[in-house]
């Protein structure tokens, strides 16, 4: 799994100056966010430099493409690279995101709420619910799916004793009678 990064660069030059290179540097930028390193990103307030919240093998491959910037080549600007890990979301279409690039989170939904992975997909439960609340919600068959919780098989007579915790990774698999 990658790691998450703030990545929070400072000008070192005048604004003048920076908006000069902008071109250059968001170039660079875009060409990172199409090959899925940087999720978002934008400047600060006041306008100081930029941030950007990146998806890394780890901090020196991070490193490697902060080197790759015309800021960082003329003396523009310096990176500080901080490892995060999300621990809280509004919402669980944050989850999707971080999956997407390959970052591990268990980040629990707010007010209540319940967030799991179903198939690889953000899913929200109420908090305290069982596998048979997941069952219900997806509007499936019970006696036609398979569930298995974080790898483990999870046998039908035991479905409403299995309590769902935040991050729990489900595989609902339909089964076909006849084979």
């Amino acid at each position: 799994m990658r790691t998450l990064f703030l990545l929070v660069n400072t000008y070192q030059v005048p604004l003048e100056t920076i908006d000069e290179a902008i071109p250059e540097h968001r170039a660079w930028v875009v060409g990172h966010f199409e090959r899925g390193d940087f999720l978002f990103g934008g400047r600060r307030e006041p306008r100081t430099g930029g941030f950007v919240v990146a998806a890394g093998d780890d901090e020196h491959a991070i490193r490697e493409i902060l080197a790759g910037d015309p800021f960082v080549h003329k003396g523009y600007a310096e990176w500080e690279v901080i490892p995060v890990v999300p621990q809280f979301s509004g919402t669980p279409a944050l989850l999707d995101a971080f999956s997407a690039s390959g970052v591990a989170t268990t980040l629990p939904a707010l007010s209540g709420e319940l967030a799991v992975r179903v198939n690889e997909e953000a899913h929200t439960l109420r908090e305290g619910s069982s596998v048979v609340d997941l069952v219900s919600s997806l509007e499936w068959p019970a006696e036609r799916v398979s569930i298995e919780r974080n790898g483990a098989l999870v046998e039908p007579e035991h479905w409403s004793e299995t309590v769902l915790a935040a991050g729990d990774r489900l595989t609902v698999t339909t089964l076909t009678p006849g084979g």
